[in-house]
This record gives C-alpha cells, structure tokens and sequence, in this order.
C-alpha cells in the first residue's frame, strides 16, 4: 500500500466503501422487519411490531365504538386510527422501495429536505441538490444514505402519526 500511487488508493478506498455499502444494503434486506411500518423491531405472531399491533387494536375498537354509538366523535376516531394504518404502512412501503433500489439523486433531495423542515419549517436547504447527490454518491451510497434518513424520518413519524392521523381525519370528512 505505501508504494502504491495515489489514484491507486483512490480506487482501493472507493472499492473498500463500496462493498461496504453493498453489504449494509444486503445486511438490511435481509433483516426482518415488520410487515405494515418496515421497522426492525421484534414483531409478533401476525409480523407486526409493537406499536402496529397497537394501531391495530385501536383501529378494532374504533370500529366496534363507531358501529355501536352513530357519533360523529366516534366516527372521527375510526377515521383517524384507520389514517394511522395507511400511515404506518407507507412508511414501510417506504422502506422497502428504499432497499429495493435504485436511489436517484432527486429521492435523496426529498429526504435531505424532509429533515431539514422538520428543523427549519420552510426551508429550501437541499433544493436543487439532486445532481449533486447523483454526481457525488455511487448508487448503493445512495442507498445508505435513503435507509438512514428513512430511518431517523420514520422514528419521527411513529412519534407523531396519531396527531398526523387525526389532523388528516380533520381534513378528510
């Protein structure tokens, strides 16, 4: 290594970061995860996680409070917990896209500026840096990068989904 040229270790270290990349991605494809949120967390017999068993308890009683009382609160409630599904869902769907590949640099924009709003509402920090994240990392770098900020985002998300839920129930009549 000390009498190889520089472009030599360039090449030797990009190919080390690389695999490395490769085998994260793979490493994480391979991990069980639950079915509906995607997140690796220890799961039940029907492949739920914790707090997706919980949505799903709490979308059955919403449903059995709404069928027996006709209330409009209660008819809300099963709008939300039902809004909180197709959430945890998607985000799932969002990993699994993630882990499936390919990224393109305009992805990472929208994830790179996801977190930045929830930091600094209205911003535009990454806006136009989609060529710049396909320029500068290779497709599994890119990869990485999605899964981590999908996984700081989706933390987040499990937080919030229920006021995400309810304000969306709101919306929705």
């Amino acid at each position: 290594m000390k009498n190889a040229t520089k472009n030599q270790r360039e090449r030797l270290a990009n190919f080390e970061c690389e695999s490395y990349a490769k085998k994260f991605i793979e490493y994480r494809r391979l991990a069980e995860r639950c079915v509906w949120c995607g997140r690796e967390k220890p799961r039940n017999k029907m492949g739920l996680c914790r707090h997706c068993d919980n949505v799903t308890k709490e979308v059955k009683l919403c449903a059995n409070r709404a069928a027996k009382s006709r209330s409009h609160t209660a008819d809300f409630d099963l709008r939300a917990a039902l809004q909180m599904k197709r959430d945890c869902i998607g985000w799932g769907d969002e990993v699994r896209r993630i882990i499936a590949g390919p990224i393109s640099g305009y992805d990472l924009e929208k994830d790179f500026e996801l977190l930045a709003r929830n930091i600094v509402p209205r911003s535009n920090v990454h806006s136009g840096d989609a060529n710049m994240f396909a320029w500068t990392f290779t497709p599994e770098q890119r990869q990485v990068l999605a899964y981590l900020l999908w996984k700081i985002s989706g933390e987040q998300a499990s937080r919030n989904r229920k006021n995400r839920a309810r304000r969306s129930a709101l919306m929705c009549r």
